[in-house]
């Protein structure tokens, strides 16, 4: 299903140059899950168009009207048209929410640059996600100097027993993620995920705003051997809760 907007005209910066942006958000009787926080992370690239904040927030509730009730995945695409006036196209699809463990292969980078990021190069690690696939795995995760970062569409988190790590990628704009930094308690730090911190007692998961948290069950290297394989269980649906609902 697709919004009432026009799709981007030829003219457009959108279509011309590539400049644009979108966000995928989970849809919820109508409503937008965490949708202060993809708001402000598209924020941040509007930005750079010199566009403000509240000409985002203007778009986006003329976008996003007359949403389905049922649980949708939801994506707004945002660019420019050939008067520099932002421009939007929605598209609306089914949701099934993601909870089975997934098994990750992973990438070393060769250095921290921003381009080892899926938040800022989506398209090679899109195509890096579609290799792994064939060879079983569900998504790739990136290592650099035994530091792990995200994976190809979701956010690194470790939960652990005694005290919560919530690790990010250096240039990571991750909307779920942001909920729990912005809600974390004693309970919570902000931290980093290394291959050791993998060897203590805790559980790492995926997350995106979309299925929110999703156990990982095992992390392979390129030979395919397991180098982490997960041994404790958490009650993800108290924490996704957190995310969605509190």
């Amino acid at each position: 299903m697709n919004s009432e907007n026009q799709n981007p005209n030829w003219e457009s910066l959108l279509v011309q140059y590539g400049l644009g942006a979108f966000e995928t958000m989970r849809c919820v009787d109508g409503k937008i899950a965490l949708l202060p926080y993809h708001i402000e992370r598209i924020s941040r690239v509007a930005f750079d168009w010199g566009k403000e904040k509240s000409e985002i927030e203007k778009e986006f509730t003329k976008a996003l009207v007359n949403l389905p009730l049922e649980l949708s995945r939801v994506k707004l695409l945002l660019g420019l048209n050939e008067g520099n006036e932002l421009l939007s196209h929605l598209y609306v699809y089914p949701l099934k929410i993601e909870t089975k463990g997934r098994k990750l292969l992973l990438r070393k980078c060769q250095n921290k640059k921003s381009e080892n990021y899926k938040s800022c190069n989506y398209a090679s690690h899109y195509l890096e996600k579609k290799k792994a696939n064939i060879s079983g795995y569900d998504d790739v995760c990136y290592e650099h100097d035994g530091q792990l970062f995200e994976c190809s569409s979701s956010a690194l988190v470790f939960l652990n027993k005694t005290e919560g790590i919530v690790a990010e990628g250096e240039n990571l704009r991750s909307v779920s993620v942001s909920k729990l930094l912005d809600k974390k308690n004693s309970f919570w730090k902000k931290g980093k995920i290394s291959l050791d911190t993998l060897m203590t007692s805790g559980a790492l998961c995926v997350s995106n705003a979309l299925h929110g948290l999703v156990p990982v069950e095992s992390i392979h290297d390129e030979r395919g051997e397991v180098i982490y394989e997960s041994t404790c269980s958490i009650d993800l649906k108290k924490w996704n809760n957190f995310i969605f609902n509190e």
